[in-house]
Order: C-alpha cells, then structure tokens, then sequence
C-alpha cells in the first residue's frame, strides 16, 4: 500500500506542477510562494505545503506541509484535499485519522476534472473506506457532504 500511496502521489504532484496556476512567477528561492500563501492564494499554499512535504528548497516538515494543505484545501483546491488525505492516510505532519483521510480524499475526488486522476483519487478513497467501520465511514461521509470552500481573500 506505501508502494500505492507514493506513486499516487507523484501522479498528483506531476498533475499540480504540470499547470503553472500561481498567479505570480515565485523567485528562485520560494519567497513569492510563501507570500502567496500568505496572502491566501489555495495553489501557493498547496505548492509550499509540497516543498516543505519533499524539502525542496526548504528543511523538510511534514507538520507545516499539513498546515498549508489543510489551508488551501479548506478553499476548495482538490490537489489539496487529496494531499491533505493522504497526510491523514499515513499519519504525515498529522495524527492518522482514516475518518478525516475519507472526507478530503472523497472531496478530492469529486472535485477533480481529469477522469483518469479523478478515478485514482477515488481508489484512494475506497481503499482508506476499508479501514473504516461502518458508523465511521457515515461520519466521514457527513463531514464531506456538509463541507464548503471557505475563501480567504
């Protein structure tokens, strides 16, 4: 399943590094991400949550990936949401909880475009599913039909 996890997520990363969707060029060093993110740009924050995942760049840290993950994924970005479960999935920069792995994986899903990405995202989410006992999965379930995007600029 790691062997799974990793490869899924390089697909993600290669998808999100593939379309240059920053509104600004950051320079060489990460400093125009960071204000970006700062200023509450969703890919921005995504892009450093993935430098500070990898440590390209920066000292690796998985605890402020996850920080800027669940940042932009509360704005709605699926890369995110997908990144964000995963963290969750496997306990990166955050505490392995399968509930919350199922609402951003299954948000992800639903909010991405490309079919092929779209369906690996939801294998994905199947497969955390099976980790879940029933009354689990219906909270999880719950939280993301009761989830909206909140924008913060």
């Amino acid at each position: 399943m790691r062997k799974a996890s990793s490869i899924a997520v390089a697909v993600t990363l290669l998808a999100l590094f593939g379309v240059t969707a920053v509104s600004a060029q950051p320079s060489r060093d990460g400093s125009g991400i960071v204000r970006l993110a700062e200023r509450g740009d969703a890919r921005a924050q995504t892009r450093l949550g993935y430098r500070l995942a990898i440590g390209l760049g920066v000292p690796q840290n998985d605890p402020e990936a996850a920080y800027w993950y669940r940042r932009a994924a509360e704005q709605g970005d699926p890369d995110a949401q997908y990144l964000l479960g995963v963290c969750f999935d496997l306990g990166k920069g955050v505490p392995i909880d399968f509930v919350l792995a199922h609402k951003w994986l299954n948000l992800s899903a639903s909010r991405t475009r490309p079919v092929d990405e779209r369906e690996h995202r939801a294998r994905m989410r199947d497969a955390v599913r099976t980790k879940l006992s029933f009354p689990e999965l219906e909270i999880a379930q719950s939280l993301a039909l009761n989830w909206r995007p909140r924008r913060e600029r």
